[in-house]
């Protein structure tokens, strides 16, 4: 398939090709688990998935990190016994070896927190509202008549996207009025 559509700009296409550009990270020697670690970090990572993330991500101005390849941790990796899965018997699996490299540079309670994900904490929903409306209520907008002092009357409590849109609109007009 892949012969037929290259075949009209007259390149050659054989099974080998897909795979030349890797052939300088390549060390046969290797053991292959770690012959297949190893083309994996220095070729689809480095060259085709990593690119991709920070382009996508800079776009719209955003910053990613990838915190499992900081170098020192793949060096702890790369150096540690070659792992056959998370029931290893000699109890050396890889998320064991995670958690005593983090907790020797990071501290024991950072392996051992509970995941919290990225919402925001927010004691109530009232108290949010409360703070995003005494937000608009001080804002220029208001003060100089935009929007309207009885705001509140069209907006009711709950309407969580009208509620945003005023608030983030009076915090970016407060320095510009």
């Amino acid at each position: 398939e892949a012969m037929a559509l290259t075949a009209s700009m007259g390149g050659h296409f054989d099974e080998q090709m897909p795979v030349d550009w890797l052939a300088t990270h390549d060390r046969s020697g290797l053991p292959h688990v770690r012959r297949v670690q190893r083309l994996d970090l220095l070729g689809f990572c480095a060259a085709s998935v990593l690119p991709k993330i920070d382009r996508a991500a800079m776009h719209v101005g955003l910053e990613t990190r990838s915190p499992f390849l900081d170098r020192r941790l793949l060096a702890v990796g790369m150096a540690a016994p070659v792992v056959a899965g998370e029931d290893d018997p000699s109890g050396a699996s890889s998320r064991t070896l995670l958690r005593a490299y983090v907790a020797k540079h990071l501290g024991q309670a950072s392996t051992t927190r509970p995941k919290q994900g990225f919402s925001l904490r927010i004691q109530s929903e009232f108290a949010w509202w409360s703070a995003c409306a005494d937000t608009i209520d001080r804002s220029h907008l208001v003060q100089s008549g935009l929007i309207r002092p009885d705001w509140r009357d069209f907006v009711p409590v709950g309407d969580t996207p009208r509620l945003r849109l005023l608030a983030m609109l009076s915090a970016w007009a407060q320095p510009r009025l």
